[in-house]
């Protein structure tokens, strides 16, 4: 279920829409449609996302720490996304590997 939420995600934002359903108040609040559109320019800038994995999770303050690594044409990618036990994404950063 990680992995669909993490492909799901990314997905999203490499199209330029989000599904706010699936996203904690905070972090819905956070990702303006400006940040959508930024985070929809940079990953297109590098081409399609490919090779989405999981590496590990952990817990921390009650919400799973996931550790995603993902293809973005040729550069290699790391995530981490914070999700509350109901599922919902509380926080996903991305940076180069």
């Amino acid at each position: 279920m990680t992995k669909v939420a993490a492909q799901a995600f990314l997905s999203a934002l490499g199209k330029g829409t989000v599904d706010r359903s699936t996203l904690a108040s905070d972090f819905n609040d956070y990702l303006t449609p400006a940040k959508v559109a930024a985070a929809k320019a940079a990953l297109n800038a590098l081409g399609p996302i490919s090779k989405v994995r999981v590496t590990g999770t952990s817990e921390r303050g009650g919400l799973e720490v996931a550790t995603i690594l993902f293809d973005v044409g040729q550069t290699n990618a790391r995530a981490l996304m914070y999700r509350a036990p109901s599922g919902k994404i509380e926080e996903f950063l991305i940076a180069r590997n």
